[in-house]
C-alpha cells in the first residue's frame, strides 16, 4: 500500500481548528488529530487533547508573536482525526503513517498533527527515511529507554526505536533535562546532538539558536516533534508528565519560529499534551497558539 492509499476513508470529522474550514486548495498546513492515549505511564487523557486545543483556538487572535504582524486567519486546513484503533497500536499508527506520506510527498502539504501520546511520532520513521529529515525533538525527556513498563514501543522508548533504523546525527533533542542513566549513556555512547534545558539557561537564547542550527547544518529538511512538557509546568501544567526546569513559551516560540524559517518543514506534531492534568486551557491555548505560529512562518516563507 502507498501513497494511493484512501486515508482519508479513517478521518473522524471534528469541529475545526480556528472555529473555520477555508478553502482547502487556499491553505498550505493540514492538521489532524490523533487522540492516542495507550501507553501512558502517569496521567491518562492525552486523548482529549485535539479537541480541547481546537475549542480553545477559537479564541484567539490570528497575530504571530514571531513575526510580530497579525495572519489571514485561513491558513490551516482540519482534516479531522484519525480513528485510533483501540488495542492495535501498530495498525493505529500505520494509519498515520500512510495519512502522513500521502500529505507531506503526495500532496506537498505540511502536516501538523495533534497528539496524542508521544508515541505517533515513530509513524513519522517512513516519512523521515524517504526525505532524508532530520527530526528536531523539543521534549524535557529523550524517550531513549530501550524498555519501559515491560513494552520495547511505548512514550518513553520511541525515540530509541526510531534510532534503530535512522543515522544518530539525524536526532536533535532540544530542552532536554531528564535522562536516565542508560539513556545518558546511549546519548554518550552514539554521541547524540543535544541542547539542554540548562544550556539554554546559561548561554541564553541566541547561542543557544546558533548550537542548534549548527547541528542542522548538513540537514536542509526537518520534522519537528514538540512535546509540550519541554515547556516548565508553570506555563503548561496541562501535560501527561511535567518536569520542572523548562524553557517559558516565548523561547519555544521563537526557536521554533527560527527552525521553520531556516529549514524546510516536512511535517510537525505536539504531543503528550493532557487536558485532564489541569483546570482551564492554558496548556490547550499555548499548544494552539504553537500552531498559529509555525503555520504563520511558513505562511511568510510562502510569499517571499
Amino acid at each position: 500500500m502507498g501513497l494511493e492509499t484512501p486515508w482519508k476513508l479513517w478521518l473522524v470529522p471534528r469541529a475545526p481548528f480556528g472555529g473555520a474550514r477555508p478553502p482547502r486548495d487556499e491553505t498550505l498546513v493540514s492538521l489532524l488529530g490523533f487522540p492516542l492515549d495507550e501507553t501512558g505511564s502517569f496521567l491518562p487523557g492525552t486523548r482529549m487533547a485535539p479537541d480541547a486545543v481546537r475549542r480553545v483556538s477559537e479564541s484567539l487572535e490570528w497575530f504571530s508573536y514571531y513575526l510580530d504582524k497579525p495572519l489571514p486567519e485561513s491558513l490551516v486546513y482540519d482534516e479531522g482525526d484519525i480513528a485510533i484503533v483501540p488495542g492495535d497500536l501498530g495498525e493505529s499508527l500505520r494509519r498515520l503513517s500512510l495519512a502522513l506520506e500521502a500529505l507531506a510527498r503526495g500532496e506537498r502539504r505540511v502536516p501538523i498533527v495533534l497528539g496524542g501520546e508521544h508515541t505517533l511520532t515513530h509513524a513519522a520513521l517512513g516519512l523521515l527515511r524517504k526525505t532524508g529529515a532530520a527530526l528536531v525533538v523539543f521534549d524535557a525527556h529523550g524517550d531513549l529507554r530501550d524498555e519501559y513498563l515491560g513494552s520495547r514501543l511505548n512514550h518513553a522508548t520511541v525515540m530509541r526505536r526510531l534510532l534503530d533504523h535512522l543515522e544518530p546525527e539525524r536526532l536533535v533533542l532540544v530542552g532536554t533535562r531528564a535522562l536516565s542513566e542508560e539513556e545518558e549513556r546511549l546519548a554518550r555512547d552514539q554521541g547524540l546532538r543535544m541542547v539542554s534545558a540548562r544550556h539554554l539557561w546559561q548561554f541564553g537564547l541566541r547561542e543557544t539558536t546558533h548550537r542548534l542550527l549548527g547541528f542542522l547544518r548538513d540537514h536542509e529538511a526537518v520534522y519537528i516533534s514538540v512535546d509540550v512538557d519541554v515547556l516548565d509546568p508553570a506555563y503548561a501544567p496541562g501535560v501527561g508528565t511535567p518536569e520542572p526546569l523548562g524553557l517559558s513559551p516565548q523561547e519555544l516560540v521563537l526557536l521554533l519560529g527560527r527552525l521553520v524559517s531556516e529549514k524546510s518543514l516536512v511535517a510537525m506534531d505536539i504531543v503528550e499534551h493532557n487536558p485532564l492534568a489541569e483546570r482551564g486551557y492554558a496548556t490547550s491555548a499555548l499548544v494552539a497558539k504553537l500552531v498559529i505560529e509555525a503555520s504563520g512562518v511558513l505562511w511568510e516563507k510562502s510569499r517571499a
